[in-house]
């Protein structure tokens, strides 16, 4: 996707010589030579990146930032400015602190300075890793050694990539195991744990009773016939069933050793197994799912996620599929849908996004079963071939279309410039409708493509309805256009708010309650997401005793309770709750706000002195008294 360049500059010589070095990433380039003509391109371009002079005609180059950053488009939007005067420190300042640039140069420009700027930008030519190695995943292991050293998950990740061919040999205390191996494939397994037989694994699945189990042991004793063909002769199983749960056990043997936080290994590089067992091999995508689901530990897993923390994910099958690989039940399949939009995103980011440890394992499997791979470039959301992959590939085109609409205003919606005849926007309408209508969707479009081109849809019909008129186009461009009046009127509205509650400070001090109050509701009144002064509306009712008791009460109790919630960590809201309460005599109420307000703040000493007082007082003792041994053991 190319990226739209903005310089707004004077010097025809300079927007040529910064075209000319903008050209190796692949941006298109708009030139303005005064600042309305570039505010109309920011406007109608959207562009990624904007290098203005602070010396444009007009208004100059620092009422257009301070315009292009009161957008919504332009907020977060990397300007870079350029000073050709010297000594341009208060200009600095204000680009830098004040409007939020990204950059500040004085000409002559050291471009240097500017291409390392870009590239952070603009990282086009970063390739994708075609990797996906976790931190425990080594491109070489040596064929003998620890298990703490070299984790089980990593030797087989390696074998198996390797199509190695040969035996895995596996030791812990008492237990030992063989994995045979052929052409990266597990073929066959053994163990010593009875538990881990295929008799029992079978009696556990419920193939077979307890009884046919008992009985097939003792013809077992008897003759050289292997238990699944026992089973087959006892007519209990065919070789279908046999097969189905020779593969289950091996990959339960398996699996089983993703537990295995120590032991040794060898590696030994031979004929693997001497049986024809090809028909009943595993793949290395059943037995690590098997194994991070069940068997693995949450922290080596978040362990081996940690140092991919800032990695960008890549696609590289459907992760959808993985309930069809697997023969998973539906469980997984909500989480799966949203793994979709994963790619682009960061390791972190999906963490945040996996609730719970079933998920987390889930995501780590999606990584280890290549499902999932890391890329450098957050660009490179696709990795691979085949219709699977040019289906995600047409997802992620929708989806980043979807959120960059989200962000523009609605004459880049439509792709129409700010003069646009009716005939021109209602042309660019239908030409959008053609190809984001959610009709458009063909048979083997996914869910998601379907929900994202209905969204896409939406977004581009509310335009075309907001601005098809030529005097709603007008309102809409003067809106656009007066950015800055809104901030203006909600901070005068800010200072008029200010000013209330001040002046309501002052008559409270006075004492009189009776103009303090409608100042402070006026303020409120102005201002609702300030504590202080729904706090001093309440405070200010409480103590003004003027009409109904309990009508009064309820409206400083009301206002205190808004205080609280718009701040939590104040104790102050908690404190005048519990004095409310004390005057109406609910003491328990009163004591549980009190403490309350000591848990938000434990040194506030006069929720701590009322909390002291009612101890006293349900102790039955005489504060006067009290007080006096107090003072005596001071002494």
């Amino acid at each position: 996707m190319r990226r739209n360049v903005l310089i707004a500059d004077t010097d025809p010589v300079l927007r040529n010589a910064v075209t000319v070095g903008l050209e190796p990433y692949g941006v298109d380039i708009f030139t303005a030579d005064r600042d309305g003509q570039a505010y109309k391109l920011f406007l109608e371009k959207g562009p990624s990146l904007v290098i203005l002079d602070v010396l444009l005609p007009r208004r100059g180059g620092l009422d257009l930032l301070r315009k292009i950053k009161a957008t919504e488009e332009g907020k977060d939007l990397p300007v870079i400015v350029t000073c050709p005067m010297t000594n341009c420190s208060d200009l600095r300042r204000e680009a830098m602190e004040e409007l939020g640039a990204s950059a500040f140069f004085e000409k002559p420009l050291d471009f240097d300075s500017i291409r390392s700027r870009v590239e952070k930008l603009f990282t086009i030519s970063v390739p994708c890793e075609t990797t996906f190695e976790i931190a425990f995943m080594p491109y070489e292991v040596p064929e003998r050694g620890e298990l703490s050293a070299n984790p089980f998950p990593a030797l087989l990740h390696h074998l198996l990539h390797q199509e190695f061919t040969g035996r895995l040999n596996l030791v812990r205390e008492r237990v030992k195991k063989i994995l045979f191996l052929e052409r990266g494939k597990v073929v066959f397994a053994t163990s010593n744990r009875v538990s881990e037989t295929l008799g029992r694994s079978m009696m556990a699945a419920g193939v077979i009773t307890e009884e046919v189990y008992g009985e097939a042991l003792e013809k077992l004793g008897e003759g050289s016939k292997r238990f699944g063909e026992i089973l087959v002769d006892m007519g209990v199983a065919d070789e279908e069933l046999i097969n189905k749960s020779i593969r289950n056990n091996i990959c339960q043997k398996v699996s089983e050793v993703f537990s295995w936080s120590s032991g040794r290994y060898a590696i030994t590089r031979d004929g693997g197994h001497e049986m024809n067992v090809i028909d009943r091999s595993l793949e290395g995508r059943e037995i690590f799912w098997n194994g991070v689901m069940k068997h693995m530990s949450i922290g080596e897993i978040l362990a081996a996620m940690r140092p991919k923390m800032d990695s960008y994910i890549a696609v590289k099958r459907n992760p959808e599929k993985l309930c069809e690989d697997m023969e998973l039940n539906g469980g997984t399949f909500p989480f799966l849908r949203r793994a979709q939009e994963f790619p682009g995103n960061k390791l972190e980011d999906a963490l945040v996004l996996a609730k719970g440890e079933r998920e987390v394992r889930t995501l780590f499997a999606l990584l280890i079963m290549e499902y999932f791979a890391f890329s450098s470039n957050q660009e490179c959301r696709v990795l691979g071939d085949g219709e699977d992959v040019e289906l995600l590939q047409r997802f992620y085109a929708h989806a980043e279309y979807l959120r960059e609409l989200k962000g523009r205003n609605l004459f880049r919606v439509l792709g129409v410039p700010l003069d646009a005849s009716d005939e021109v926007v209602h042309t660019a309408y239908l030409e959008r409708a053609r190809e984001y209508h959610p009709d458009t969707a063909v048979a083997e479009d996914s869910d998601q493509i379907k929900q994202v081109l209905s969204e896409i849809f939406v977004i581009i019909k509310k335009a075309y309805d907001s601005i098809k008129d030529c005097d709603d186009r007008k309102k809409y461009l003067k809106r656009l256009q007066e950015p800055l009046e809104n901030e203006r009127m909600e901070g005068a509205i800010i200072i008029e708010a200010e000013t209330k509650f001040q002046q309501g400070m002052v008559a409270m001090k006075r004492r009189n309650l009776a103009e303090a109050l409608p100042l402070f509701q006026a303020a409120y009144g102005l201002h609702s997401d300030e504590s202080d002064y729904a706090l001093y509306c309440g405070i200010a009712m409480m103590y003004l005793n003027e009409g109904d008791p309990v009508q009064i009460f309820e409206e400083a109790r009301k206002m205190f309770m808004i205080a609280a919630d718009l701040d939590r960590a104040a104790p102050e809201p908690y404190y005048r709750l519990g004095l409310l309460y004390k005057r109406e005599r609910k003491m328990d109420k009163a004591k549980a706000y009190f403490q309350r307000a000591m848990v938000r703040d434990p040194g506030h000493i006069e929720s701590k002195r009322e909390v002291r007082l009612m101890n006293v007082r349900q102790q039955g003792l005489p504060r006067k008294s009290m007080f006096g041994s107090l003072m005596g053991k001071k002494r």
